[in-house]
């Protein structure tokens, strides 16, 4: 839609007709787009590459999700090291996670690139270069708005390079004066405007099954109901608004404790609460989370709470987000028994070994 002139952030995919609205599920037909004028201009330039055809488009943004890990390639060991975490541990965790693999590149969310840049970014505020760290947060914040949350956490890092008084202050008026500088300029450069901002409802069209707070408001809303004759949704909206003040307070609550915590992993644990805490929830938007928390994770608990997350995630929910149904449920447990079978095989065909100490030796 932006390579052919239109607002994405006024109207959905129905006004662009063709082959490549065909595939585009009827909730989000007439919806405006969510997403900041940075991945909007990426995609258009995958799809004056590769015009109206479909799979040429697939690969083209698979590719472009490609170059978003490559950045986490690069970047998550690197801030892993910076948070005294082990590189290599955060790289399995953070990077070869089935799910990056499963959901950002086989279904080329833009995750990829969000996540790429911001943890790009925030190896370059850990490293003293806070000024194009913060530009590179921002331009993720420009691909997707959740990344906004590490420009918060960029200014504790900050501040703790200046020192002296007001440090706090200080960083925080120069964080905000360069990241308004880039969204301006950025903005004004791709000429969409910031129609995003009001379009990030857009998501909640979609009821996600494992979103906590749209469950619980649900259930309450379908109990209100029959009590009192309140209409489900209205409820669900008011459950959803709670969530949302929870896990603000949470955020500052834990922004304000950055130093103790350590940044990166308290960036970890808010993004994990607004995820939770939120009126959708995909399992991709689980790795907003778990990629800063797998960088800065010294602990085994967390890595050990990291990993099994992601395994569940991988076996319980298929790309798209959707419930698994009753086939693909069998599918993954006779897949899961195999695995099993041929590993304990392997593990009683193995060759014993001698005891330690006794070594056969030739006469």
């Amino acid at each position: 839609m932006t390579s052919a002139g239109l607002d994405a952030y006024r109207t959905g995919p129905a006004a662009l007709g063709g082959p490549l609205t065909v595939n585009v599920p009827d909730i989000w037909q007439h919806t405006p787009a969510p997403y900041g004028p940075v991945f909007l201009n990426l995609a258009a330039w995958v799809t004056d590459v590769t015009g109206d055809g479909v799979w040429a488009g697939i690969l083209g943004m698979r590719v472009l999700a490609l170059l978003g890990v490559g950045l986490l390639v690069w970047s998550v060991p690197r801030l892993a090291q910076d948070c005294g975490a082990r590189p290599a541990t955060a790289m399995w965790l953070g990077v070869l996670n089935p799910l990056v693999l499963l959901h950002l590149v086989g279904d080329a969310h833009n995750e990829a690139v969000m996540l790429g840049l911001m943890c790009l970014g925030l190896f370059l505020v850990l490293r003293r270069r806070p000024g194009y760290g913060v530009v590179l947060i921002t331009l993720a914040t420009l691909v997707k708005a959740p990344a906004a949350l590490a420009i918060a956490f960029a200014v504790p890092i900050w501040a703790s390079q200046l020192g002296g008084r007001r440090a706090w202050l200080r960083a925080a008026l120069r964080t905000a004066s360069v990241s308004a500088a880039t969204a301006l300029a950025v903005t004004a450069l791709a000429g969409t405007g910031f129609g995003w901002i009001r379009a990030l409802s857009t998501p909640t069209h979609a009821r996600t099954w494992m979103s906590i707070s749209t469950d619980l408001g649900w259930a309450v809303g379908t109990a209100l109901h029959h009590v009192r004759g309140l209409e489900v949704e209205k409820t669900r909206h008011v459950v959803w608004l709670v969530g949302l003040v929870v896990g603000a307070g949470t955020c500052l609550f834990l922004w304000r404790r950055s130093e103790q915590i350590g940044p990166v992993a308290a960036l970890g644990i808010c993004l994990g609460v607004v995820v939770l805490a939120g009126p959708v929830v995909h399992p991709w938007y689980l790795l907003w989370a778990l990629v800063p928390l797998a960088a800065a994770a010294r602990g085994a608990t967390i890595r050990r709470w990291v990993a099994a997350g992601s395994t569940a995630l991988v076996l319980l929910v298929l790309p798209g987000g959707v419930q698994p149904g009753l086939a693909a449920v069998t599918g993954a447990l006779i897949g899961t028994a195999a695995v099993v079978v041929a590993a304990a095989f392997t593990y009683l065909r193995r060759p014993a070994c001698p005891p330690r100490g006794l070594v056969a030796t030739s006469p």
